[in-house]
């Protein structure tokens, strides 16, 4: 869920515009802020994304245009893809 709320604001987690600089546990924000349906943190968000959530992100626009990473129907795909892709599509 942290990383579709990152994908669906991204603006609110570019480094370069960032003015808060609360990236870490080693630089916490005096306050928590709560995100509904994903919890409640006081640090960014984006160093909590991994490599696989972020190349999964990156595949949705690909699976909303209808283009699969493998040959064949949904069903020929991996499991993992087609799991990441409900997900995001929620």
């Amino acid at each position: 869920m942290i990383a579709i709320e990152v994908y669906r604001t991204p603006a609110d987690f570019d480094c370069k515009t960032c003015k808060e600089k609360y990236c870490d546990e080693t630089n916490p924000a005096p306050y928590v802020e709560e995100i509904p349906g994903v919890g409640e943190f006081n640090t960014c968000l984006l160093p909590m994304i991994t490599a696989e959530s972020h190349y999964f992100i990156k595949l949705y626009q690909h699976y909303k245009n209808g283009v699969l990473p493998m040959p064949g129907s949904l069903l020929q795909q991996p499991n993992a893809y087609i799991e990441a892709m409900d997900i995001l599509d929620e």
